[in-house]
């Protein structure tokens, strides 16, 4: 069944919508039949009206179970609790990914892409500001490295830049982080320095976590 037969089930569209919405609350992403989600055109697209009318309960939702996110920030009021609900379980996708047991085999582009939906978070002038949200973006990319440093033994291609996260830090925001920010990098370059032999960039990336170090003042 694609999205349009789901419709027809429903008096309204809105009445479908309100349903799917409704339905995807309450499940986990275990239990989620992706053959309906991913059916083109993408559910987001038949209701791209209704969502932005709704969009602060619905985006949380268009994170987990869309592949394009980050078409509704731009021109959207998205508050500052939606854009954190929506990106809560990466915590949890992280502790899966170091539990042999239970890993997932895409839990690490899972990580990447709430990492750089938060980059793109940061790009809205209505948030780019707030204290909160540049430290779970920080925390969440220096976050995705570790780990990708971690499971593939080589740095991922988005560490060379990463620097640029932190250029508009006020003095208290670095204050507040630098035991955090320290730590996150000693945890990365513990492994790094084991590694880095293995690429010709590794000068490079070490001078690119400098620039961090140096930005709160560990150097």
């Amino acid at each position: 069944m694609d999205i349009q037969d789901y419709i027809q089930l429903f008096n309204s569209k809105k009445e479908a919508y309100d349903s799917l919405i409704g339905y995807l609350e309450t499940i986990s992403d275990s239990e989620i039949s992706m053959e309906l989600l991913n059916r083109q055109p993408n559910w987001t697209e038949i209701f791209r009206s209704e969502i932005e009318q709704d969009i602060n309960r619905s985006f949380p939702l268009i994170v987990r179970y869309s592949k394009e996110p980050e078409i509704f920030l731009t021109n959207n009021k998205i508050e500052v609790h939606t854009i954190q609900k929506s990106v809560e379980n990466f915590d949890y996708i992280m502790s899966l990914l170091f539990n042999k047991e239970v890993r997932g085999g895409n839990s690490l582009y899972r990580l990447f892409q709430y990492s750089q939906l938060m980059a793109k978070v940061m790009e809205k002038s209505s948030l780019k500001n707030n204290s909160e949200l540049k430290w779970e973006t920080a925390r969440m990319l220096l976050d995705f490295e570790y780990a990708y440093l971690r499971i593939k033994e080589i740095h991922s291609p988005t560490i060379l830049g990463i620097s640029a996260t932190f250029e508009n830090w006020t003095s208290a925001e670095l204050k507040k982080h630098k035991k955090d920010i320290n730590k996150k990098l000693l945890e990365y370059n513990k492994i790094y320095d084991k590694v880095s032999e293995k690429t010709d960039e590794g000068e490079i990336v070490k001078l690119e976590l400098n620039k961090i170090a140096t930005k709160f003042g560990l150097l």
